[in-house]
């Protein structure tokens, strides 16, 4: 299935204002930088366990993280 390129993503946004790099943040929570590209993309959906880690590095629930992705 093709997805639309989401661009400025909660969770993009997050990162950007904690002025990390997808490396740091890989670094932080174990996901591969790689991951976190497609998720701040919406081009792959997370597992929930990975949700919670990203969620909780960030300080934010799950639902306010990942907004975007329950809009499409």
């Amino acid at each position: 299935m093709n997805r639309p390129y989401m661009k400025g993503t909660a969770l993009s946004k997050a990162r950007e204002a904690a002025g990390l790099t997808l490396r740091q943040v890989t670094a932080a929570t174990g996901v591969p930088h790689t991951r976190l590209w497609e998720y701040e993309r919406g081009l792959s959906d997370p597992l929930v366990s990975t949700a919670i880690r990203i969620a909780r590095f960030y300080g934010q629930s799950v639902e306010e993280l990942f907004k975007d992705f329950l809009s499409r």
